[in-house]
């Protein structure tokens, strides 16, 4: 049910954007500049969605509050993304910056996540949590190094300037997934 929400909320974002700027003058501002300006379109976004939501009744502020967050949290990623892609942001250097905006943002959540699920618990399955946070940080470190050797050196793929964006954006799903999984963990604690 959650991932059915999720994926409604990137397919309402994907149809309700409007870009504000031409082209031209989307080309003279500097990649952080357009960052500033999809933040600030993100963040209206999400908020009518949030607001839409609890409008119509189908969530309640108060009963819903992780869940409004969460999808406040990870909507607000996903419509950056989707904005600096309709605003012409889409060569590959930028959309390297994208997955590396994308894997700062989506480790700031799951640092975030990880203290919500840790506060929740007992000292005692504190100790197992953090023990298997770390095994899953050596495994996505071990991950991401494969997919460096592997996927961007070229012997395998013949080399070009995707690879490296597709190995980032393996490196940017582990990291979304694993936050998702935090938040599912919730629902047991």
């Amino acid at each position: 049910m959650k991932k059915l929400q999720i994926l409604f909320v990137l397919l309402f974002c994907l149809t309700s954007y409007i870009p504000v700027y031409g082209q031209n003058e989307m080309e003279e501002l500097t990649f952080e500049e357009v960052v500033a300006l999809c933040e600030t379109e993100a963040r209206r976004r999400v908020e009518e969605f949030i607001q839409e939501k609890i409008r119509f009744h189908r969530w309640d502020p108060e009963y819903d509050a992780l869940k409004i967050e969460f999808t406040s949290d990870t909507l607000f990623i996903e419509s950056v993304e989707i904005c600096l892609a309709e605003k012409g942001r889409d060569n590959m250097l930028e959309m390297k910056f994208t997955a590396a905006y994308k894997e700062e943002k989506y480790d700031q959540l799951l640092n975030k996540y990880y203290r919500i699920v840790r506060d929740r618990l007992t000292p005692e399955h504190q100790q197992l949590f953090l023990n298997a946070q770390r095994t899953w940080l050596r495994y996505r470190d071990s991950e991401e190094e494969i997919n460096r050797e592997l996927i961007t050196s070229g012997g395998y793929t013949g080399g070009g300037t995707m690879w490296p964006l597709v190995s980032a954006l393996r490196s940017v799903q582990m990291i979304k997934q694993r936050v998702v999984y935090f938040y599912e963990l919730l629902d047991c604690i």
